[in-house]
């Protein structure tokens, strides 16, 4: 039982250690890098009762997208190569878009207002989203909370 509680104590340590310098890490930093960070959307909480695999976040059609946020505040949505569905029950891929990203909250929330095409500016978009930032690391992003959420990982 002493052995189980050393190793409890141990891993709970390591559980709690702040690798990123005990909190004081620039959130930017984390998110936009130096200059600019591309993510790569991992998952997101409806791919679990997602019947459509073309609409699953893993899937072929969504490996090529990047995620970049830039640390001036700009955003860039890349879908890579744009497909379309082929059936009427199958997912494509959204217009590469472009706009601008802010924390609010003592950085605890992102907001993003995607604001054109990128290939198009003639072509508003105008759409706002507030996300809570459930988990920010240098290799993970995680936005929403326990029961919706988007999981990013570095491109």
């Amino acid at each position: 039982m002493k052995n189980l509680s050393l190793i409890f104590c141990f891993v709970l340590a390591v559980a709690c250690s702040d690798d990123d310098a005990s909190g004081d890490i620039d959130r930017t930093l984390l998110l936009a890098g130096e200059v600019s960070k591309n993510w790569r959307l991992a998952g997101e909480s409806s791919d679990v009762s997602e019947t459509v695999p073309s609409c699953r976040s893993t899937s072929d059609r969504a490996q090529d997208n990047t995620y970049t946020y830039f640390v001036n505040g700009n955003m860039e949505w890349d879908n890579g190569e744009i497909t379309e569905g082929p059936e009427e029950n199958s997912c494509g891929d959204f217009r590469n878009l472009v706009g601008e990203w802010r924390f609010i909250n003592d950085q605890a929330t992102i907001v993003w207002t995607l604001e054109r095409d990128r290939d198009d500016p003639s072509i508003i978009i105008d759409q706002t989203d507030t996300l809570n930032i459930f988990l920010l690391e240098s290799d993970t992003l995680v936005l929403g909370d326990e029961s919706e959420w988007l999981s990013f990982v570095p491109k």
